[in-house]
């Protein structure tokens, strides 16, 4: 079966004070009248800026873990269609401007869903409308043997961005979003989302999608994921089942059908006893696949 993105993190509370001491931002206190003697002005703005980025993550991480405890019973919004959501996504997004000088969004979906690309669109609406934004995709933050995502410094810089301290290539934005598989969790960011955003999409769409990125990065030709996809065990057909599971939609604001597939995005379809992969409407790749095959390939959603 095709290899799964990691869905599971792990993050420990920390408390606001270890063994009774104060916080670095205390301790800076004092430190402010040997500001002009030992360090520059510009260098001691900045190290004020990122000492408040680490007090304000601290503060977001034990209100998230509250949060986390609580039953939200917001009923989320049901949108169809790509376009749309992005649509009501803006409207959303202009309305809260109006109470809150700078906002944070989650864009979730499981892979291929469209996450990505709808961050995008987002961010082009926004500019549109001279309001600037940065996107973080938590794809990025994965540890290196890939057993998950590396949560403290995923918060790290969306608090560091939040406090005007750029990092990398992000620069601080009116807007954050932050886009990737399980980033509608408060425990994930660190704190709540202003605006949660989630991508439904079938899996014969996704695992499309999934097929021309995994060429793209050199990980297998599209031959040898279709040869996986039609050969899956009774074992990793549960595992599949277990894994398309739908989250936890209490915290979500928005839900987007984005189901159609578009004239040039990839398909993967069954036809006279072969598996097609078309892009644009033109075969590239097919194999011959057998009754029994079809039977499975059916019952994940491929037909």
């Amino acid at each position: 079966m095709l290899e799964q993105e990691p869905n599971q993190f792990q993050i420990q509370n920390k408390d606001i004070q270890k063994n009774g001491e104060p916080l670095k931002s205390d301790k800076i206190k004092g430190e402010n009248n040997l500001k002009d003697k030992t360090i520059p002005s510009e260098d001691f703005k900045k190290l004020n800026l990122e000492q408040q980025a680490e007090d304000k993550q601290k503060i977001n991480e034990i209100r998230a873990s509250l949060n986390s405890t609580e039953q939200n019973e917001k009923e989320h919004k049901e949108i169809n269609g790509f376009d749309k959501g992005l649509e009501i996504t803006l409207q959303e997004v202009e309305n809260l401007l109006k109470g809150k000088g700078e906002l944070l969004l989650s864009v979730a979906g499981k892979t291929g869903s469209g996450k990505s690309t709808f961050a995008d669109g987002l961010s082009k609406l926004l500019h549109e409308k001279q309001l600037t934004s940065t996107t973080i995709s938590s794809d990025n933050f994965y540890k290196e043997d890939r057993s998950g995502i590396d949560v403290k410094k995923l918060q790290e810089t969306i608090t560091k961005l939040q406090s005007g301290v750029p990092v990398d290539k992000l620069t601080p934005a009116q807007i954050i979003i932050v886009e990737g598989l399980q980033t509608i969790k408060d425990e994930l960011l660190g704190q709540k989302a202003d605006f949660r955003t989630y991508l439904k999409a079938p899996f014969s769409k996704r695992i499309a999608q999934r097929l021309v990125r995994d060429e793209q990065n050199n990980y297998r030709t599209i031959k040898d994921s279709l040869n996986l996809v039609t050969n899956m065990s009774d074992e990793d057909l549960m595992k599949f089942k277990e894994f398309e599971k739908e989250p936890d939609m209490s915290g979500v604001d928005i839900v987007v059908n984005n189901e159609n597939i578009g004239q040039n995005e990839p398909r993967l379809y069954v036809e006279n006893n072969r598996l097609n992969f078309a892009v644009g409407g033109e075969i590239r790749e097919s194999i011959e696949v057998t009754s029994e095959q079809i039977k499975k390939l059916t019952m994940i959603g491929i037909s």
